[in-house]
């Protein structure tokens, strides 16, 4: 291989590795397209973008705890969640 076909496959490894690191900091603040597409795009800086930005995930009225979507019970503590009409 030349050193341009190298050169290329380095790029795109580490656009790979940016994207995946900004999936999975993405799915950990509710938002894993936003840390994917931000990762791919803008690396460390997305990174950074998506971990400061707000949480999406959806949260127990009663304990501020993180509830999966779609929850009636809150995990935490118990109480009930209010369906979203």
């Amino acid at each position: 291989m030349t050193n341009d076909v190298l050169v290329l496959w380095e790029v795109l490894i580490a656009c790979l590795i940016s994207a995946a690191v900004g999936l999975a900091i993405g799915k950990h603040k509710g938002r894993p397209t936003a840390g994917f597409m931000l990762g791919l795009v803008a690396g460390p800086l997305g990174w950074l973008a998506i971990a400061v930005g707000p949480n999406k995930q959806p949260k127990c009225p009663q304990c501020k705890g993180v509830v999966v979507p779609g929850a009636s019970k809150c995990k935490n503590c118990g109480s009930d969640i209010p369906l979203k009409a």
